[in-house]
């Protein structure tokens, strides 16, 4: 039933160098730090991309203090202007994962895609060079992170999988919607 079970170690001593070298930056940055008192225990269902097939998120993301502007703000700070320039050049990617989406589930996340890719397809998104700005390094993580299957809520969730992609590309542009104005309109001259 069970593929296996993931153990969240109190310190990164315990986990292998393997194991640590395969983690992404975000999975890196979002391990339980020293402090924590418990070791936190998921089974992992297989096909669920990695993900706990059972778990008390709402505790974890209260002891924690964890809230999405947050996640925003750590997954920013990892983005630099290879990942702008990469991303720019996989606009067609985020148009062709959007055409499967019904807009009437998830109202609004068809307007923050095509704004995204309008942002990364302006000429000072372009231009950008390290360190970002925060608006485009938030731009850059919202569309790697829409382009993610396997996220906090997988996307092969049937109704529920790109709640959390429409909330966290929305928050981005709520967030930065002065900057990305100047971005978007500047493209159209």
């Amino acid at each position: 039933m069970y593929q296996s079970v993931i153990a969240y170690p109190r310190t990164t001593t315990n986990i292998s160098w393997k194991i640590l070298a395969a983690l992404t930056p975000i999975e890196k940055h979002m391990l339980p730090n020293p402090e924590s008192e418990n070791i936190r225990k998921e089974r992992v269902a297989a096909r669920s991309c990695g993900t706990p097939e059972w778990q008390d998120i709402d505790h974890y993301f209260i002891q924690k203090g964890f809230t999405i502007d947050k996640f925003i703000d750590q997954g920013g700070r990892l983005v630099n202007s290879a990942n702008l320039h990469a991303l720019s050049l996989q606009t067609s990617e985020l148009l062709n994962k959007l055409k499967g989406i019904n807009p009437s589930h998830y109202p609004g996340l068809d307007q923050a895609v095509i704004t995204i890719v309008l942002v990364l397809k302006s000429a000072r998104a372009k231009a950008a060079v390290d360190p970002l700005p925060k608006h485009f390094a938030e731009v850059a993580f919202a569309a790697e992170y829409f382009l993610k299957v396997c996220d906090l809520i997988p996307d092969n969730t049937p109704k529920i999988g790109l709640a959390d992609d429409n909330a966290l590309l929305n928050r981005v542009l709520a967030r930065n919607q002065n900057e990305l104005a100047k971005a978007v309109i500047l493209y159209w001259f």
